[in-house]
């Protein structure tokens, strides 16, 4: 699957800020035979993200007059109700989600929230433990 530029700058600053590194595209409702994702997640803190990517088009009305209007298979009025259905059966089975835009991206705004509330649920600040060759050493064998 060909990742966004969206998803790219996610992945680039949720290394930046040096987070446990998340499972991408999880399948958090397969206990209730649903195929719902999370762009992100962090199961052992059932804690999902979803990147909202979105356009804005300027629409010529009557007069001349112009409105920007927000376009993305995520506005049609069915994925609205999916959307909604899937962030229902998220907190219904115990998960937590945040959503971000390109905007909480692009204003630093999204990796505070998210590592706030990686503490919040348990996460220690720590990378992730010693590797398997490293562990080994590390313990006394006498």
């Amino acid at each position: 699957m060909k990742q966004s530029s969206l998803e790219e700058r996610f992945r680039d600053q949720v290394a930046r800020y040096r987070l446990p590194e998340p499972i991408y595209e999880y399948r958090f409702a397969k206990i209730v035979g649903r195929q719902h994702r999370f762009d992100a997640c962090w199961p052992t803190y059932h804690l999902g993200v979803e990147l909202q990517g979105f356009n804005v088009e300027s629409v010529k009305l009557a007069r001349g007059h112009h409105q920007r209007v927000v376009t993305s298979g995520h506005f049609s009025v069915g994925q609205i109700a999916e959307d909604c259905d899937k962030l229902n059966m998220a907190i219904l089975l115990g998960w937590s989600v945040l959503q971000f835009t390109e905007s909480h991206l692009k204003a630093d705004q999204a990796m505070p929230v998210l590592q706030r509330v990686l503490v919040a649920r348990g996460w220690d600040g720590m990378l992730a433990p010693l590797q398997p060759m490293q562990a080994e050493l590390a313990v006394d064998p006498f």
